[in-house]
């Protein structure tokens, strides 16, 4: 066993963005990417679940509840009770906020926007393109708490979410430590 403990995964959901990219990448590469079903789906899973028990470590899934049994298990993205764990053992009020089916994530604040990871990765679903992405990355305001967006835009949000009960909770959990 090592450091890791717990794994994260998914299989890719073709959003349109994420068709638009896969059509780029098999043009640009020569090759066709395919869907595989279901029941593949969830023998692949076992399997690296097995492998992955083997290290010590356990696997999750998010928003793929078709996967979870007994040796995979769901998984919120944005987990309130891992985050209530790590950082404030006493107690954390948080609530859970859907984005989509299946999904259990805590409520949260992204700290960015679409098309700003340079990174080009064909399955993802944030961006539009490499280039636009790539400009976004560059342009980057590096006074703004935010990505994708310039220090005044990131100011304003900040002082809406001040203004949220949301975080004057997480201050707390802050203050304590």
């Amino acid at each position: 066993t090592g450091f890791v403990e717990r794994c994260y995964f998914s299989f890719v959901v073709k959003y349109g963005k994420v068709i638009r990219n896969f059509a780029e990448f098999e043009k640009a590469h020569s090759l066709k990417i395919f869907d595989c079903s279901s029941d593949f789906k969830i023998e692949l899973a076992n399997e690296l679940a097995d492998i992955a028990a083997r290290f010590g470590i356990r696997m999750f899934s998010c928003c793929g509840d078709y996967l979870v049994g007994d040796k995979i298990k769901k998984a919120h993205c944005i987990d309130g009770s891992i985050i209530e764990e790590l950082f404030s053992p006493d107690g954390f009020y948080y609530k859970t906020k859907p984005t989509r089916n299946e999904c259990g994530c805590t409520e949260s604040t992204d700290i960015g926007t679409y098309d700003t990871c340079p990174h080009d990765c064909a399955y993802c679903y944030a961006n539009t393109n490499k280039q636009k992405a790539g400009n976004a990355f560059q342009n980057h305001d590096k006074n703004s708490a935010f990505l994708g967006c310039t220090k005044a835009q990131s100011d304003k949000w900040l002082t809406e979410i001040k203004n949220t009960k949301r975080l004057s909770a997480i201050e707390n959990i802050w203050s304590e430590k």
